[in-house]
């Protein structure tokens, strides 16, 4: 079970790589600073936009430390800043929904968000 969740994950991080680095300026991935990142937040963004999921579309939330090379995927301002990437995924496509996406920018997480994700790249919402 652990590696299908590995192997998702790797495939969710590979298809958001690609998916960046295609855009030349991330006009439609929205970002904002915050003091800290508070999970009750995340779950505020998902809650009013999850009814009209299908199966195969997953709520995600990346750490944004955790993504490879963020120059190539033209996220170099974010280098040095804890932040988490809050999109939906479709397995179906290997795709995510730019336009319901968020970008949360900090230094900080608060505990509930430090213990959700631990050492983890990604935590699936759905």
């Amino acid at each position: 079970m652990k590696g299908i969740y590995i192997g998702f994950a790797a495939a969710a991080l590979i298809t958001v790589g690609l998916y960046l680095s295609k855009r030349k300026k991330n006009e439609n991935l929205v970002q904002e600073i915050v003091d800290e990142i508070e999970f009750d937040k995340i779950i505020e963004f998902f809650k009013g936009k999850v009814t009209v999921l299908d199966s195969s579309v997953k709520a995600v939330g990346f750490r944004i430390s955790k993504i490879p090379d963020l120059k190539k995927y033209n996220l170099s301002s974010l280098e040095g800043k804890e932040g988490v990437l809050l999109t939906f995924y479709n397995e179906s496509s290997s795709t995510i929904d730019s336009i319901n996406s968020k970008v949360l920018i900090s230094s900080k997480l608060d505990r509930q968000t430090q213990d959700a994700f631990g050492d983890k790249e990604m935590i699936i919402f759905n």
